[in-house]
């Protein structure tokens, strides 16, 4: 199994406070290498969400208190494995991230 990758991120709690650190847990990683290499290949959008938000979401789980939606525009992203293209105008990249600033989807 992968390690968890950490990622400073803005508090979603206090934004102009100091950087706290998001987790993209290995389990994830792997699953995605597995079984979604575009999503894999996307990881890469993510982080980049992730270090260069332009809008937040807070309470976006139904069932569980708290939670995270980052979001923003990547300049590229995969469409297809092994295929780059811009990142669509009409479009935003989100990555949601639960109360403990884990990724769970993106």
């Amino acid at each position: 199994m992968s390690a968890d990758y950490i990622q400073p991120i803005l508090d979603p709690e206090d934004p102009e406070g100091p950087r706290v650190q998001a987790v993209l847990p290995g389990r994830l990683i792997s699953y995605y290498y597995k079984f979604h290499p575009v999503n894999y290949e996307n990881l890469r959008a993510a982080k980049f969400v992730l270090e260069h938000p332009k809008r937040l979401f807070a309470g976006i789980r139904a069932f569980n208190e708290g939670g995270w939606c980052f979001t923003g525009r990547p300049e590229t992203w995969h469409i297809r494995e092994d295929v780059t293209a811009p990142f669509p105008a009409n479009l935003v990249f989100a990555v949601y991230l639960n109360s403990r600033c884990f990724v769970y989807e993106c």
